[in-house]
């Protein structure tokens, strides 16, 4: 019996282990001005993907809007770039700023949750 409860144990920790959310940015990374952080965004479109869930789309077009889709979720709205921040305003989710940071010419996405990742272009 106790055999199968520190079994049971070892199972259950390993599995919290491997499920660990990355919330700090890689080390190195630095925070971006309102321009730079412009400049990275503006016009393209990324893809992320959440320790959890479904991969995330994201567009930050020229004129001010963006979209956002994960599985079967999606949204719409307005955004900008603030000091290493990006705020979006949209019709689900409501004003947000998520900071934003650079390292290697890669930029790193900090969610509500405080899970950071990679913004990849396409």
């Amino acid at each position: 019996m106790k055999l199968l409860v520190v079994a049971t144990l070892l199972v259950f920790t390993s599995a919290a282990w491997s499920h660990k959310v990355t919330s700090a940015f890689p080390s190195g990374a630095a925070p971006l001005t309102q321009g730079e952080l412009t400049s990275a965004l503006e016009g393209r479109e990324f893809t992320a993907q959440p320790q959890h869930g479904p991969s995330w789309r994201l567009a930050y077009r020229k004129d001010g809007t963006f979209t956002v889709s994960a599985g079967d979720f999606s949204d719409k709205g307005k955004w900008r770039a603030g000091e290493s921040a990006v705020c979006t305003d949209g019709e689900k989710l409501k004003f947000l700023c998520n900071t934003v940071r650079a390292k290697d010419g890669k930029l790193f996405f900090q969610r509500k949750d405080r899970e950071v990742m990679q913004l990849i272009p396409e």
